[in-house]
């Protein structure tokens, strides 16, 4: 990002925070890459965070998510994962073709 940058941080495995430390606005789209829960869109205002909650109930805690910014062709973030709770869980069910 020209001036400034973005933090990215995920949120205990639930949701993905995004800071713009930039001076000019910023669209973000983050949308998932496997588990076809859609596409997210927030404009982020400088020096403000945005937090996107992700749904992974149908994907027993999996995520694969992709953020991109409007304007900024060559930038690209992906995250993912699995979030793990102590309990007995599924494999990932991309894997198994189940998605």
């Amino acid at each position: 990002m020209a001036g400034g940058r973005i933090i990215f941080s995920l949120v205990f495995g639930q949701a993905l925070s995004i800071t713009n430390e930039d001076t000019k606005t910023i669209t973000v789209m983050v949308a998932d890459n496997s588990y076809k829960t859609g596409t997210t869109t927030k404009i982020i205002l400088p020096g403000t965070t945005a937090t996107i909650k992700m749904v992974l109930t149908k994907s027993f805690g999996w995520y694969d998510v992709i953020v991109k910014a409007k304007g900024y062709n060559n930038f690209k973030k992906q995250f993912a994962g699995k979030v793990e709770n102590g309990r007995v869980t599924k494999t990932d069910p991309l894997m198994g073709g189940v998605v």
